[in-house]
């Protein structure tokens, strides 16, 4: 199928980078180790309107690989995604696409980064799972309104 210029969005991701990254692994642990260990994964996303044509996705992903209680690693990635509309948009509609692509549209970039680190940090990497958006999104909605976030 060819794409068109009615099959493309009207907001589009325009400039993609990495917030913060910041992690640590245990001096003494040894990747042979690592059988008996347990990944945890935790992410946060959020959007910021900066105009009626522009703002910023958030995507916030942390993961433990942990031994009992004790965390022999940890990773902190914040992604951040540029969005431009080619024509105004109601902010509050803004906002929300924000909200609800920014997992979807950063995922891919934290799961590549991720591994690469991982590699770098001398761990045994990991292919992060591919997400369930619809899922997530709902949680995450859930989450922000039993914690009275903004709407």
């Amino acid at each position: 199928m060819k794409i068109e210029q009615e099959h493309l969005h009207n907001i589009q991701l325009k400039f993609l980078r990495i917030l913060s990254l910041n992690c640590y692994v245990e001096d003494n642990f040894d990747v042979r180790d690592s059988d008996d260990m347990k990944v945890e994964m935790s992410i946060e996303n959020y959007g910021e309107v900066i105009s009626n044509i522009k703002g910023n996705a958030y995507l916030k992903t942390k993961i433990e690989g942990k031994r009992g209680e004790k965390t022999v690693f940890n990773i902190e990635l914040t992604y951040e995604g540029v969005c431009e509309a080619k024509n105004e948009v109601d902010k509050k509609e803004l906002k929300f696409y924000l909200e609800t692509q920014s997992v979807p549209m950063l995922w891919g970039y934290t799961r590549e980064t991720v591994n690469n680190i991982m590699f770098k940090m001398g761990l045994r990497p990991i292919l992060l799972p591919v997400l369930n958006i619809t899922e997530i999104m709902k949680r995450l909605r859930q989450v922000k309104d039993d914690t009275g976030g903004e709407d």
